[in-house]
């Protein structure tokens, strides 16, 4: 019999190239495929077009030190031209522009009666949280909350600790909430890693070529099927005979909602019942401007709630004296909303977040739809994992899956890829 095990793994995104990255060099004797429903890699980091530019589909960043394995990996192994720069991320809340390091003592007083138990307040539950902020906070949290959700305890891991002062720490033992609390404790300096130039579809093609040298085997324009029965994989329609082959190890490491839309169609029709649509909008400021540089703000904007970050893809600081700067904004804007009136009003909501003044001028170049958006209820959450456990029980039981119905950041791809090529042997 021959000790040349079969690994399979299903999804060419961030996760399953790493994962096929860390299994090929680990065991390089093994034979190693990728299957990627994409004509492509990593789709998830393909760009969007504003304005005839080139621009990452929201705010795209390695942070640092969190991820430096991956950040090493993409300039040793992947030899890319990559740029550190320190992770200045600003908070606007009621009118405030706040440093997201800052403990409540530095927040504005009108900001700081919002808390009805004063620091330092630690929990390992971020429920927790909920009762030390006043009703009117709590408001505010509800009105920009419905960007991604009308149930607000839904989605807490979005609004808290983001919008809480540095010295409310959750202590929940996640790796980026631990990763968070030594940045906002100064135990660490922030920094992040992008691609000269921004666009992160630079890593598209040298992983490819990475995972090519290594002898994985990767089928493009490849889907897979899930039915009672298992599951199979069809190229262009057609089963594709050269899969149908079991593996000794197959991992799972594209979205949930793959499965459950076809082994549940019922659950799943929950999971995406209340889509939000996430627009990404250019805007050019022109003539000279001084205002707190910055990486991103994320907002908690009662005028505007739609607006969740603004990023500046060309740097945005002191000083500026050529004829303009850039800057991309992410709206999460419901079905029901105006988005001309949202376009039409953009660029006064962001010169007031901003506090610019005249003669500064900023106009919008163009805004638009670049994906949907689901977050559902956490009890369908609950049900689609049961459902999704009891299939892989019984039709997938070598079939290894991480359960995630929305994309994972790049230092979370990272340490799963490398448990996922743990448990080969």
């Amino acid at each position: 019999m021959s000790l040349k095990k079969h690994i399979r793994i299903i999804g060419g995104g961030l996760c399953g190239c790493l994962t096929a990255y860390h299994i090929a060099v680990r065991y390089p004797g093994y034979y190693v495929e990728l299957v990627e429903t994409s004509d492509h890699l990593i789709s998830a980091f393909d760009p969007i077009s504003l304005d005839g530019h080139a621009l990452n589909n929201g705010f795209h960043s390695i942070e640092l030190p969190r991820a430096d394995a991956f950040y090493s990996f993409i300039i040793d192994e992947l030899e890319l031209d990559f740029t550190q720069k320190v992770n200045s991320r600003l908070l606007f809340i009621k009118n405030n522009l706040v440093p997201f390091v800052a403990p409540l003592s530095e927040w504005p007083i009108d900001l700081q009666k919002e808390f009805l138990v004063k620091p330092p307040f630690e929990s390992n539950s971020i429920e927790d949280f909920w009762s030390v902020l006043s009703e009117e906070y709590k408001g505010l949290l509800k009105v920009i909350g419905a960007r991604y959700s009308h149930n607000v305890q839904d989605i807490l891991g979005l609004l808290i600790p983001w919008f809480l002062p540095a010295d409310y720490v959750l202590n929940s033992g996640d790796e980026g909430d631990l990763f968070r609390n030594n940045v906002r404790n100064n135990s660490i300096l922030p920094m992040y890693g992008h691609p000269t130039g921004h666009v992160f579809d630079v890593l598209q093609d040298a992983m490819l070529a990475k995972l090519e040298t290594l002898g994985v085997k990767i089928h493009l324009s490849t889907s897979v099927v899930f039915n009672a029965d298992g599951f199979e994989f069809c190229s262009l329609g057609n089963v594709e005979n050269s899969l149908k082959v079991e593996a000794d190890y197959t991992f799972f490491c594209a979205s949930s909602s793959i499965i459950i839309k076809e082994i549940d169609s019922t659950i799943y029709n929950k999971l995406t019942e209340k889509p939000r649509y996430l627009y990404n909008g250019l805007l050019e400021v022109t003539n000279p401007v001084e205002t707190t540089p910055f990486s991103e703000i994320i907002c908690a904007d009662a005028v505007c709630p739609a607006i969740a970050r603004i990023s500046a893809p060309d740097e945005f600081g002191y000083s500026i004296d050529h004829k303009g700067k850039y800057l991309q904004v992410e709206l999460f804007i419901q079905p029901s909303e105006d988005v001309n009136k949202l376009r039409a009003e953009l660029p006064s909501h962001i010169s007031r977040i901003l506090g610019l003044r005249q003669p500064n001028t900023i106009k919008l170049l163009e805004m638009k739809l670049t994906r949907f958006v689901f977050q559902p209820k956490k009890e369908d959450l609950a049900l689609a994992e049961v459902a999704i456990a009891s299939w892989v029980r019984n039709q997938a039981t070598n079939l290894a899956i991480q359960y995630n119905f929305g994309p994972i950041n790049m230092a979370k791809a990272w340490k799963k890829s490398i448990e996922f090529a743990e448990i080969v042997q």
